[in-house]
Formats: C-alpha cells, structure tokens, sequence
C-alpha cells in the first residue's frame, strides 16, 4: 500500500509537507470534537478475541468492555 500511496501522490503532486499538515489539522479537529463532547456516547467496536460480538467501547480509553 505505501507504494501505491507514494503513486498516488506524486501523481497529483502532494508533497509530504501537505500530508503532514492534512494529519496535523484532521488531529487539532478531532481533540476539537472530543473536547465539545461529541463522542461522549460509547461507539461499538469488535473485540478481537470475540470477532463475531459486538462489545462497547470508548474513543477517550480506547478499550471495549
């Protein structure tokens, strides 16, 4: 895959600079987010020992319950 991206890339001319900047925007917006409270209802997850049970779990611990 990280040949593709770098085709991909150079293809429409985006240099490494603009994907850092894109991640470090998309990071400041998120921590954004989580901070007005838009993620404080748990999101479901799947529990990698259990990969047919949907389990519980939250954006701010990363963990599933």
């Amino acid at each position: 895959m990280g040949v593709t991206a770098e085709n991909v890339a150079q293809k429409f001319g985006i240099t490494r600079e603009m994907q850092d900047a894109l991640a470090l925007e998309s990071h400041r917006r998120v921590a954004k987010a989580i901070e007005a409270g838009y993620f404080k209802d748990p999101r479901f997850c799947r529990s990698r020992s259990r990969p047919k049970r949907a389990t519980r779990c939250s954006i701010r611990t990363s963990t599933c319950a």
